[in-house]
């Protein structure tokens, strides 16, 4: 029995190299689309599961059920927390070894030497073009697809090949396609295969076909699903011509880039006038010189030439013959690569290793120099995904221009609170061409910094874009409500529907407007029809509903939504804070009051969860406490709700005069509360005077 050394050797090697991104973290870059915000990921489920394998519901426009499948089953194990989130990327690291285990083995198939397949394995391990596949989690679809569709691979050219390997390979490659789309080269790979040797009769066409059928139908899958993000742009200069020439350009971009993959970035902001650095006759050289190769070894070297002819059939679903939102990327270098390395340790082995003597022993040397300028260069690069600060630093450095880059530095320096450098790497997105999300992005900021009117404007500013962001809309309308203009707030969500109808946005935003105006009924219904479809803000959403339904009295109806929104992923503190407010509803005082604390100590000085906690004092008849919670929020804040409250509190403890000042306070802030008090048992008997 042959060792397996060569193949154990070349998945530790891929091991060793990925092991410091077991310490990464969610990213923002992705991430949400197809991991933390995926509601099947986030509360697994048989029924979530199940989900996913239908066509008609792509997760982010791509149909990889396979792919999302193996986070379902990482959040099973390990939970979504974010402390959790290194433990994601052990199968991103175990995948990837298997698939540097299984290139050693094809190597071997396209007919490369012992010497020659460990040397394809090796640097294949530690190829810095890799990084974005095995270091960041959303690119386990390319680990994944990879080792199942190696494995297919390895069942259809099976030398003496039997009915049960086609079968073998057929199911592996449905696997595969279930990770990711890419995945189709297996098919004109097999047709391609057959050429070659002569022996694509009619018994072999009516083998190779239902791949090749298989492969046409998952491309037309993966096309409409692509649609449904915008994720297919027109056509490059609107003729076939211009996008001609992007192919042109775009498929010599790899070979160099394989040889010489720096500076690395995972977005690389090429300048296609200029064919992303080569002109049209480098291009047309670098092509001319790939098939005079192909030509030749297909002559004299099949399986050389099957080698070659498989790194550009892998190429072809990113060739941008049908326009892509990104014209190239590193990580499409995946499957290619495979090829590549194969060519490249067979080269090693003719050359070197499998001569002995003093030219093996250069060969090794030479070999262990490129593993290991490669593999640093690969630790380097991979380190950087392990938290969205580090990663858009990093592009930076390569690419200083690069509107998103700028976006996601400013967006992760938010969410670290640095708003004053987020503010400024946001400027810099717009100045170097970023859109209505830098704009939105804006004002989140602007708003985290206490600059209501600048956030304002620029959720403004979004909205009315032409490419109009529905998310700043929403935002619009959530800042007019809470300034109290419920009527331009209404205004916002009629455009909303208006522009975007049926969405979820456009139904949060009648829901948040009539739950706003006391109508309570409409309210609920609204939330309801918004949570029906998929996407939109639906922690938040259930968690307005749990309010609204709170409000009609419908508690068990409250539960419920609560128990859907803490599914979905609410944080905690939002949690505590609508169950204490759901238990001061019920009248269960003493929880009310242990849910607003935990709510305070995770957020000091939330408002509503200092009001709530001072209405549960208030009950439970500790109402010098409650007074000072309140009159410490009234002076902070100045809101009449507030000084409603302090009013009502004071007059149960026979504090007369300060509830009249309060209760003056609050009628100076809002005039319709002089009806209420005349209404209220309490307040009743304190006088208001006449204006």
């Amino acid at each position: 029995m042959r060792s397996l050394a060569p193949e154990l050797a070349a998945a530790a090697l891929a091991a060793l190299v990925y092991a410091a991104t077991f310490h990464g973290s969610f990213l923002s870059y992705d991430d949400p689309n197809f991991i933390t915000g995926v509601e099947a990921v986030r509360s697994p489920s048989l029924r979530g599961a199940v989900r996913l394998f239908l066509p008609w519901e792509p997760v982010w426009g791509s149909y990889h059920p396979l792919h999302i499948l193996s986070y379902v089953l990482d959040s099973c194990l390990f939970g979504m927390e974010e402390r959790g989130a290194h433990r994601f990327h052990l199968q991103n690291i175990f995948y990837y070894s298997i698939c540097a285990a299984l290139v050693v083995r094809v190597a071997r198939r396209f007919g490369v030497s012992e010497w020659g397949a460990l040397a394809a394995g090796l640097i294949f391990a530690v190829h810095p073009s890799h990084a974005e596949s095995a270091a960041w989690l959303t690119g386990r679809k390319d680990v994944l697809s990879g080792a199942l569709v190696l494995g297919a691979l390895l069942c259809a050219t099976r030398p003496e090949r039997t009915g049960s390997d086609l079968a073998s390979a057929f199911g592996l490659f449905v696997l595969a396609l279930m990770a990711k789309t890419t995945a189709v080269v297996l098919a004109p790979f097999l047709v391609l295969e057959a050429l070659l040797f002569g022996k694509l009769d009619r018994r072999e066409a009516l083998l190779v076909a239902p791949f090749v059928a298989l492969a046409g139908f998952w491309l037309a899958l993966e096309l409409e699903a692509q649609h449904s993000v915008q994720a297919v742009k027109t056509l490059r200069g609107g003729t076939i011509w211009g996008q001609l020439r992007l192919v042109e350009w775009g498929l010599p971009w790899y070979p160099v880039r394989f040889l010489w993959p720096h500076p690395l970035t995972p977005r690389p902001d090429l300048p296609v006038t200029d064919g992303f650095s080569l002109g049209d006759a480098q291009a047309l050289a670098i092509l001319a010189v790939a098939l005079a190769v192909f030509l030749v070894s297909a002559s004299r070297r099949k399986r050389a030439a099957l080698a070659i002819g498989w790194f550009f059939l892998a190429l072809l679903p990113v060739a941008n013959f049908v326009p892509m939102a990104s014209p190239v990327q590193d990580r499409y270098l995946f499957l290619p690569s495979i090829a590549a390395c194969c060519v490249v340790g067979d080269v090693l082995a003719r050359v070197f290793l499998d001569r002995g003597g003093l030219r093996a022993a250069i060969g090794a040397l030479l070999l262990g120099g490129v593993v290991g300028i490669a593999a640093g260069e690969t630790v380097r690069y991979a380190r950087i995904w392990r938290s969205d600060v580090d990663l858009w630093e990093e592009t930076l450095k390569v690419d200083p221009r690069s509107a998103i880059a700028h976006w996601g530095l400013a967006a992760a320096l938010t969410d670290k609170g640095d708003q004053a450098r987020a503010a400024r790497e946001a400027e810099l997105s717009v100045e170097n061409g970023g859109g209505t999300e830098v704009q939105r992005l804006q004002g989140m900021i602007a708003e985290k910094r206490g600059l209501r009117a600048e956030a304002f404007s620029a959720y403004r500013r979004s909205w009315s874009a032409n490419d109009a962001s529905l998310l700043a809309g929403v935002a619009c309308v959530r800042l007019s409500l809470e300034d109290g203009d419920i009527e331009g707030a209404a205004v916002f969500a009629a455009q909303l529907k208006e522009r975007k109808p049926d969405t979820p946005e456009a139904l949060l935003a009648e829901a948040r407007v009539a739950h706003a105006r006391g109508q309570l009924g409409d309210a609920e219904i609204a939330f309801k029809a918004a949570l029906a479809l998929r996407g939109g803000e639906r922690t938040l959403a259930w968690l307005e509903l749990a309010a609204v339904e709170r409000a009609l009295s419908r508690y068990d109806e409250a539960e419920d939504a609560l128990a859907n929104a803490e599914r979905e992923g609410a944080k905690t503190h939002d949690l505590h804070q609508e169950r204490a407010s759901l238990a001061l509803a019920r009248g269960q005082d003493v929880e009310a009051l242990k849910q607003a604390t935990a709510a305070l100590k995770l957020e000091p000085e939330d408002r509503h969860a200092k009001k709530t906690l001072a209405l549960a004092l208030a009950a439970l008849g500790r109402l010098d406490e409650a007074a000072e919670v309140l009159s410490a929020l009234l002076e902070a804040r100045g809101e009449a709700d507030v000084a409603w409250d302090l009013a009502r509190v004071e007059a149960r403890a026979g504090r007369d005069d300060r509830a009249s000042t309060a209760l003056a306070r609050a009628v100076a802030l809002d005039r319709g509360l002089r009806a209420k008090a005349r209404e209220d048992p309490l307040l009743s008997r304190l006088a208001l005077g006449d204006k």
